[in-house]
């Protein structure tokens, strides 16, 4: 009994010790994943000190006077990010000196400042780098947006008829979509924004807009913090663990009942004034072949909620459009914070 007991003793200290192991070496691993990050980056005033010069060169050669302002050029960039923002940015710089800003005449009809403004806002947001670039002009005419899809094959009539603002815009992003009467240097001789998308894509970022006629227009760009290094949500379905990257994660809801409604045999959630679409994972993960039944390991310990809590909603973004994935549970994997 004596031995049984002095085993069980040693067992208890081994696992003790191990346990301690385990978080030395968590520990060691997220510092090591910190300094590598870190290690990489740049701040954003390598690339954005640029433009000012660009735009006073722009300014003297068009006779439209226009200021920029630049918030967050200390925003560090993983440097293999830095350059190829360069020619994305510079393009949409162009675009609203020549599309946004009108000329001091009519900005002075419309009672604005004569001189148009400019601004490249840089922060960081969760994960990610967000960069805008917003500027105090006309704005985007959506009725010449949607023209210009019915007439370009985009929409049909119908389709046109019906389509939201928000449908309007994502169109601009069309390869060879243009809503300008002529084209110009200044404009980028035809090059559209199609062109802005595809690189921000080959970076792993994304590209939105936003605008209101006569108050002037936003594009947002969302660039990972780095892309060396990828963090990962993971959740489980069933018996099944799945990894999702967090840079692409809007946020995690734990529904109430008031917060969800279905329409069209369809769940919706009501999540900052639009109704975001909900789809079963489970339903999602058409595998040819059953997944064989594992025992999870204790490396991923699931996340502790109350019973009367509702399934976790995973909100992934894609460009503007959003949806929510439900999952049975979340899941701390100590490796991966």
């Amino acid at each position: 009994m004596l031995n049984f007991e002095e085993s069980v003793g040693d067992i208890t200290l081994l696992a003790g010790q191990s346990s301690q192991t385990l978080e030395t070496q968590h520990r060691m691993l997220n510092h090591l994943r910190d300094d590598l990050m870190w290690a990489r980056m740049l701040p954003l005033s390598e690339i954005l000190n640029r433009f000012p010069r660009t735009l006073r060169d722009l300014s003297a050669t068009h006779h439209k006077p226009v200021e920029l302002k630049l918030t967050g050029t200390g925003v560090l960039v993983d440097k293999v990010v830095v350059e190829k923002l360069y020619d994305p940015l510079l393009h949409l710089l162009r675009n609203a000196f020549d599309h946004g800003i009108e000329q001091p005449d009519i900005r002075r009809q419309q009672g604005k400042r004569e001189q148009g403004q400019i601004e490249i806002r840089a922060y960081h947001q969760g994960s990610q780098t967000v960069i805008e670039v917003k500027d105090d002009g006309q704005g985007i005419n959506l009725e010449r947006v949607r023209k210009q899809a019915i007439s370009s094959g985009l929409l049909s009539v119908n389709q046109a008829s019906v389509a939201s603002s928000i449908q309007l815009l994502e169109l601009i992003f069309e390869p060879g979509f243009s809503t300008a009467t002529q084209v110009s240097e200044l404009s980028g001789r035809g090059v559209g924004l199609d062109v802005v998308r595809s690189q921000l894509q080959a970076i792993k970022g994304t590209v939105t807009v936003t605008s209101e006629v006569g108050q002037g227009t936003t594009f947002t760009l969302r660039i990972p913090l780095t892309l060396t290094i990828a963090k990962l949500l993971v959740c489980s379905v069933g018996a099944t663990s799945l990894a999702f990257p967090s840079d692409g994660l809007e946020e995690i809801v734990i529904p109430k009942a008031e917060q969800t409604k279905q329409s069209g045999g369809r769940l919706f959630l009501h999540w900052r004034d639009r109704l975001v679409p909900v789809y079963q994972l489970s339903a999602l993960l058409d595998y040819a072949c059953p997944l064989p039944f594992a025992t999870p390991s204790e490396a991923l310990m699931a996340v502790a909620t109350p019973k009367d809590w509702a399934s976790p909603l995973l909100l992934l973004r894609q460009g503007s459009y959003i949806m929510a994935l439900e999952v049975d549970r979340l899941i701390r994997n100590p490796v991966m914070e």
